[in-house]
């Protein structure tokens, strides 16, 4: 061992036994990074994504115009819109009753009605992304049905979830 490195500590007598620790870091580093980035990166694809949200109030309704751009909550650009459809929020309303009138069965004291506050909408978002083996990636942000997503824009902020992602063929 004494002839490999010498007393001041240097590999063959020439080259410092910490200098080669650090190149030997060094190098595996470079390799690694190689591996890691060398594999090509999924192709870009217009990928539309549809974004459900209930109960709703008619101000928030208001701004979201097509053609706005809508970021999630880390600011990652998702696309514009493209499409807004909104439709009142269903309502069970309980039916009154005279008070000298019989109970009628349970199922007929409730009739369907619609909110005249809240709306329930669905928007459409056109953005670019990458549509990998297991998930749909856009703007950095993964993107699954089923996720709740918080995404704002110019007026508005607001949680939606993932209702449909589409891959858009040209």
């Amino acid at each position: 061992m004494s002839s490999i490195v010498d007393k001041q500590g240097r590999f063959l007598g020439k080259v410092s036994l910490v200098d080669v620790v650090i190149i030997l870091v060094v190098v595996a580093l470079v390799l690694l990074a190689f591996v890691r980035f060398s594999q090509p990166a999924a192709a870009e694809v217009p990928i539309v994504t549809t974004l459900a949200m209930e109960k709703v109030r008619f101000p928030t309704v208001s701004v979201l115009d097509e053609g706005k751009d809508v970021y999630d909550e880390g600011g990652a650009l998702l696309g514009q819109i493209e499409s807004v459809t909104v439709t009142p929020t269903p309502l069970d309303v309980i039916r009154e009753l005279p008070v000298d009138a019989p109970a009628p069965p349970a199922g007929d004291l409730v009739e369907k009605g619609a909110s005249e506050i809240y709306s329930d909408v669905s928007i459409t978002i056109q953005g670019v992304g990458q549509a990998l083996p297991e998930s749909y990636v856009v703007g950095g942000v993964t993107l699954r049905v089923g996720k709740a997503l918080a995404v704002h824009g110019q007026g508005f902020d607001i949680k939606t979830v993932i209702m449909g992602i589409e891959v858009v063929e040209s």
